[in-house]
């Protein structure tokens, strides 16, 4: 079979499409907001060391990577057409494929900011994070509306509820820091599966 036949090379094909001066208003955020970012990291620089410049651009690309992924996970959900998925056979899994190697290609290279010297490498795990749980705050609206606005209200009452009890583990650090990483390997888990049902 030829490479550019698979349904992982038209999807990419159809990424790349999206990227066209009419249909790409997500790009034109991401220009806007790394121009932003370079702008105020330049006058923050100017206090401090050149050093300084160049970590704020590579967070502020970092930053700007999410709408990147927020702009693919949008032309992905287009795709999602249910004549498509209803006829064409493993439709419907590549898109929740490339959906989740977007999703965690994006969330790994914003990571990848700790290893910028003065980052801590202990850090990598709560960059991947975040990085995933904001593309799926931005993202998730535009797929489910309702359920996003009742998932907020849940949110607030756990941490509410929940907070709490994790600062009273804090007394005890290894059982604090078990189920504090327990919780996140969880909640990251769960977050992947939202992604391949977008």
């Amino acid at each position: 079979m030829n490479w550019r036949l698979s349904p992982y090379a038209q999807i990419a094909q159809v990424l790349l499409r999206s990227v066209n001066p009419h249909d790409a208003r997500w790009l034109f955020m991401v220009v806007t907001c790394f121009v932003g970012f370079a702008v105020v990291s330049a006058g923050i620089s100017t206090h401090w060391e050149a050093g300084a410049l160049i970590k704020a651009v590579i967070g502020a690309l970092a930053f700007c990577l999410q709408f990147a992924g927020v702009g693919a996970f949008t032309v992905l959900m287009r795709l999602n057409h249910p004549v498509a998925s209803q006829t064409v056979p493993g439709y419907v899994m590549a898109l929740r494929r490339s959906a989740l190697g977007i999703w965690l290609t994006v969330g790994l290279l914003t990571g990848l900011v700790t290893l910028l010297p003065g980052g801590h490498y202990s850090d990598i795990f709560s960059f991947v994070f975040w990085a995933g749980a904001v593309m799926l705050l931005i993202s998730t609206p535009m797929r489910w509306p309702v359920r996003w606005c009742l998932f907020l209200v849940g949110l607030v009452v756990v941490l509410r509820d929940g907070v709490p009890y994790l600062l009273s583990l804090k007394t005890e650090p290894q059982t604090f820091w078990v189920v504090a990483q327990t919780v996140g390997v969880f909640i990251y888990i769960a977050m992947a599966w939202l992604v391949t049902r977008m």
